[in-house]
């Protein structure tokens, strides 16, 4: 059992952060999938773990970020580390439905995704095209129109690193396992 979760049990946390600190836990919950069946905390009853609906598409790997309205951003994964996903979920955790939105570019996982302060979100990196190469490509999504943009390339292709969002609003990509640059 997980204790702690419920906004009662956190008494230094506002509620509103306990909420999203909520929704950001069931995002870490969804990427740890077995046969596509991912777990959710239940926000209102305790301290328990029940089912979520299934996702349109089964992956391992994909990054999961809350965005501002409070649905999550499933991006990218694989389904074989063959296979690199280029589709992309929306969960929406009132309703226990997934969508699907735009695709990605390029079809990654072992990538991050970093929400943005203009609520954009920014994937970088990662292992994927065929072969399976590290990547050097960013993309940007924009929940408001549902599009993807390049967002560049960075100087050393990379998967399993970290991007940090810096107070001054860039994004440090650090770390992670490096390789060609001239992989997308």
């Amino acid at each position: 059992m997980i204790q702690g979760l419920t906004s009662g049990a956190m008494p230094n946390v506002p509620p509103a952060f306990s909420h999203r600190l909520l929704l950001g836990l069931f995002a870490v919950a969804c990427m740890a999938t077995l046969a596509g069946q991912p777990q959710r905390v239940q926000a209102a009853g305790g301290d328990v773990w029940i089912p979520a609906t299934s996702m349109n598409v089964a992956r391992e790997r994909p990054t999961a970020t809350l965005l501002p309205n409070d649905k999550v951003l499933l991006v990218g994964g694989d389904n074989s580390l063959t296979n690199f996903l280029s589709t992309v979920e929306l969960y929406d955790p009132p309703t226990d439905a997934w969508s699907a939105t735009a695709p990605l570019a390029n079809g990654r996982s072992f990538h991050t995704a970093t929400l943005l302060p203009n609520g954009e979100v920014l994937v970088v990196g990662g292992f994927g095209g065929a072969p399976g190469m590290n990547l050097a490509s960013a993309e940007l999504y924009n929940p408001g129109t549902d599009t993807w943009s390049s967002a560049g390339q960075l100087h050393t292709a990379r998967r399993a690193h970290t991007a940090t969002l810096l107070p001054n609003g860039t994004v440090l990509v650090a770390g992670g396992y490096g390789g060609s640059p001239e992989a997308t």
